[in-house]
This record gives C-alpha cells, structure tokens and sequence, in this order.
C-alpha cells in the first residue's frame, strides 16, 4: 500500500514539474525579462528577448533532464555494482559450502573405509575362532576309542583344509602322523596276535587300549590324496 502511494506521489510530482515547465516556458519571458518586454503590440526587438529566454529555459531543462539521467545512471551503476558484490558473495558461499561438502564426503568415506576393516578383522576373528574350536574338536575325535568318531574326526579334519587353506599343511602332517600311528598300532596287535599264538606275552602297544583298524587308516590316506591334490 505504501509503495503505491509513494509511486503516485512521484507521478504526480512529474506531472506538477512539467505543467510548472511549460507555464514558465509560455509565460517565463515576461516573469524573467518582464520590463523589456511589451504585453501588447510586440516589436522584434521583443520576440528576441522572448526567444533568448524560452531557448535558456529549454537549455536549463535540458540540463535538468541530463543531469537526472547521470543521477539515475549513478544509482542504476551502484545497484548493479552491489548485486555483482551479492552475487559474488554468494557464489564465493556456495563455493566454500561445496569445499566443506567434499570434505565431509571424504571423511564419510574413510570412516566407511575403516568401519569395514573393523568389520572385516573382526569376522576374520570370529572365523579364526571358529576355526580353531573346530580343529581341537576334531583332533579330540582322533583320540577317540570309538572308530565311528574317529573316522568323523578325520574327515572334519578334511573340510576344515578345504575352508581354511592356511591350515592345509598343520592337518595334512596331523594325519600322516594318525596314518603312521594307526599303521604301527596293526601292525603291532599283528605282532602280538603272533606272539600269543606261539604262548609268548609282549608288552602293550605304542597306543595303548586304542584298537586302532584299516578304517582309520583307509580314512587317513584319503583325506591326505585329497588335500594333497589341493596343495
């Protein structure tokens, strides 16, 4: 509302100015240069004088009109010069808020980065664990006075070279070493089983009351052509 107002208020002005300039170019003459000028019955002498007035009052508005085009000028000039100032502003703003967004992302990243080693050890932890659990098992199944467990031992042995390659070699000697044993324990209770038929006592064998059977053996051996063809 009071935008308005003062925008006829300025339109009006504008319009008393220009009445009040034309007034004084029809009667400005007698007003400025009266004494020499005649009301009635003009000599040339006076439309002179007339003219000379009227042309400086043109020259004046002209002037006027000029020096409010440099004015508005000025100020448009200075307008844009502050928006330019704004605008770069803005633009320097946007500029560090893009700097401190591609920082942000950055940081983001590595902290994705190590969220997922973290992430990473610790499932190679557990699976480490895991693994591990699974290999004492096992070997406590080789241990076993009952052939069924050991022979489960033996190939839960084998699964856990196929899922941990590191651990090929420790269970592929674990096994020559049962096949060895279990080799020499038949062999011994053949031995014995000799030596009982002739009426001759020998003492215990190198695995005590374990009866040890080609299962075992047959079991041992291969696991350890399988793995050894992983090797």
């Amino acid at each position: 509302m009071k935008t308005k107002l003062a925008r006829a208020a300025r339109w009006l002005a504008l319009a008393l100015a220009v009445a009040g300039y034309c007034l004084l170019l029809w009667r400005g003459p007698w007003l400025i240069d009266g004494a020499h000028i005649r009301d009635t019955q003009l000599e040339p002498a006076d439309g002179v004088v007339i003219t000379g007035v009227r042309t400086m009052l043109v020259a004046l508005g002209a002037g006027v009109i000029a020096g409010l085009g440099l004015y508005y000028t000025s100020r448009n000039h200075k307008l844009a010069q502050e928006q330019f100032k704004h605008t770069q502003k803005q633009f320097e703003l946007s500029q560090a808020q893009f700097y401190l967004a591609q920082d942000q992302f950055r940081l983001a990243q590595n902290q994705a980065s190590r969220d997922r080693e973290k992430d990473r050890i610790a499932q190679e932890m557990t699976r480490e664990a895991q693994v591990t659990e699974r290999y004492v098992a096992a070997i406590k199944l080789l241990a076993s006075d009952s052939q069924t467990e050991r022979i489960g031992g033996v190939h839960s042995l084998h699964r856990i070279a196929l899922d941990s390659p590191r651990d090929r070699n420790t269970i592929i000697q674990v096994l020559a070493v049962f096949h060895r044993e279990s080799a020499a324990e038949l062999q011994h209770q053949k031995a014995l089983a000799d030596e009982r038929i002739n009426g001759v006592n020998i003492i215990e064998g190198p695995l005590g009351p374990r009866l040890p059977s080609a299962d075992d053996m047959e079991a041992a051996q291969y696991v350890l052509d399988a793995l050894k063809g992983k090797a």
